[in-house]
């Protein structure tokens, strides 16, 4: 954009003024619509959301639908959500259809005024045809800039935040079943709630707290469950061990390492559906408005 400037200020002041006067319509309607993306766009996820949960939902009860002939509510339901999600997608489409008219319309009025006062000043003699040419080439390069800064203008207004963390242990048994087993077999202190960790923010109006002191408005806090499935005991023990709890184990004699065990397949029982290992973590997914 400078060197554009650099060029056209030197060929004729006045046209440059003259010829800069539709472009900042064109900075506001990109930064207008560049708001109505993020909303549009937003909806559209999240009634994809919707309609993957619908999906989750249903094939993790297909015995269930099956046993009392739940399909018609089953794919009417699915229907309802389908269909809103097409409903989204198409507000989403049709504002990106729109966009590019509307810049082409307002820019060709740019080039309108460029050719019309630039005539005209070649018809007074105080610019010449090769002056003309180049400044018409040099102004090309004033659009683009202007159209990409009102989207980064857009975008730092309404720039977001959002991480996830672990809730508290106790709220998901993917780690209770362990960490309760635990307490008769591996000593260990209770961590400082200060310190580093993976539950170091499992605290809700913590995390709500800390975003706001760090200049976050519309913060939210909503609470996610993981499933996470084992074929078999073993397995759910293969993959608590492999890492977290693999320095505490390697400490223990193999008869007390067996003991733990044993009592983690105690614990597990009550998870188990259909002969699967089916154990839930919860995890605090917070989100927030840069003020």
């Amino acid at each position: 954009m400078v060197s554009a400037l650099a060029v056209t200020i030197p060929i004729s002041l006045k046209l440059t003024l003259a010829s800069l006067s539709p472009l900042p319509f064109v900075l506001l309607i990109t930064r207008g619509f560049s708001q109505h993306f993020y909303t549009r766009t937003r909806d559209n996820q999240d009634a994809l959301g919707k309609m993957s949960a619908r999906v989750l939902s249903s094939v993790a009860g297909m015995r269930v639908i099956r046993s009392f002939a739940l399909e018609p509510q089953e794919v009417a339901a699915f229907e309802k959500t389908n269909q809103a999600y097409l409903d989204k997608s198409l507000a989403l489409a049709r504002l990106r259809g729109a966009l590019g008219p509307i810049l082409t319309a307002t820019i060709s009025i740019g080039v309108l005024v460029v050719f019309w006062y630039g005539g005209t000043l070649m018809l007074r003699g105080e610019l010449d045809a090769g002056g003309f040419l180049s400044f018409y080439r040099a102004l090309g390069r004033l659009t683009w800039p202007l159209i990409s800064l009102g989207f980064v203008i857009g975008l730092l207004q309404r720039g977001r935040a959002a991480f996830s963390t672990w809730d508290q242990p106790e709220n998901s048994p993917f780690f209770s079943v362990m960490i309760a087993t635990a307490a008769g077999y591996v000593p260990f202190a209770a961590p400082d709630p200060v310190a580093p960790g993976p539950f170091r923010l499992s605290s809700p109006r913590e995390l709500e707290e800390m975003m706001r002191a760090a200049g976050f408005a519309d913060v939210q806090v909503e609470k996610l469950a993981m499933r996470f499935e084992c074929a078999s005991i073993d397995e759910y023990w293969q993959i608590s061990t492999d890492v977290a709890w693999k320095s505490r184990l390697a400490r223990l004699p193999d008869f007390q390492r067996a003991a733990f065990r044993d009592g983690v397949a105690r614990a597990a029982q009550p998870f188990f559906v259909d002969g699967m290992l089916v154990l839930t973590a919860m995890s605090l997914c917070a989100s927030g408005r840069k003020v």
